[in-house]
């Protein structure tokens, strides 16, 4: 991907970290993560999100979108679930 990445600290459920890769005007990239401190029971959750698209038209995009979750009780690892999908727009004038 072209250029620098850029990495905004912080991460919560309401400002979630952001790491930007890059865009271009045929693509990009998009990584972050938050940590949401109390799930209930004494659980927090990680997640971990990653979207990447493509334009393959003038007016079409696709992409894949990730996101990864560990839940964590204290220090140790409870569960971890994860999800893939894949997702199009269709932009019109």
């Amino acid at each position: 991907m072209p250029g620098p990445a850029t990495h905004l600290q912080g991460g919560h459920a309401d400002h979630p970290a952001l790491t930007v890769r890059g865009a271009t005007r045929e693509r990009f990239e998009d990584v972050g993560g938050y940590r949401d401190v109390d799930i209930g029971d004494g659980l927090r959750a990680v997640y971990r999100a990653r979207t990447v698209g493509n334009r393959v038209s003038e007016h079409r995009w696709r992409g894949i979108f990730r996101i990864r979750v560990r839940v964590l009780r204290g220090d140790r690892l409870v569960d971890v679930c994860s999800a893939r999908t894949r997702w199009r727009v269709l932009r019109r004038d």
